[in-house]
């Protein structure tokens, strides 16, 4: 599947990045990068269209667990995990999402819980495009410099 969304380019790293954000365990940075590789001189628009992407799934996975609520983190997701989220969202608010698209914690199940936690859906769009934005452009820098 990634060879294929590598192969059909920005449209790829555009479903890679919505997927990644909603339910694929494989992180956007891969396609990014090969996406500046394979076109140095797209590295402005492949960030943009990764971090919209990203933005976009987020507010897929808000609208989830807004619906779902908790009965659905209680059916996919242990108590533990679901417990310790809780206690990040109420020590650092919407940040948090923000904090987790910029770290390993896993931003999706942040962006589930923002939507469970009823966190407004424009804070969400806020902090995920800052967050995004800041590690795609990381993530395009870096690849230029070593590239």
């Amino acid at each position: 599947m990634m060879e294929f969304l590598n192969r059909i380019g920005l449209v790829g790293l555009f479903v890679h990045s919505v997927c990644e954000a909603v339910f694929l365990p494989i992180p956007v940075e891969g396609s990014l990068v090969l996406n500046i590789l394979n076109s140095p001189f797209n590295a402005i628009r492949a960030t943009i269209v990764a971090v919209t992407g990203s933005v976009l799934g987020a507010v897929i996975s808000h609208q989830i667990g807004f619906l779902g609520g908790e009965k659905f983190l209680d059916r996919f997701f242990n108590s533990k995990k679901k417990e310790r989220a809780e206690v990040i969202f109420e020590k650092y608010g919407f940040w948090s999402v923000g904090i987790a698209a910029l770290t390993p914690l896993p931003y999706k199940f942040f962006a589930l819980i923002s939507g469970v936690l009823r966190m407004s859906r424009v804070k969400l769009i806020f902090v995920a495009t800052i967050a995004r934005s800041i590690r795609f452009i990381i993530v395009a820098l870096t690849t230029l410099y070593f590239s």
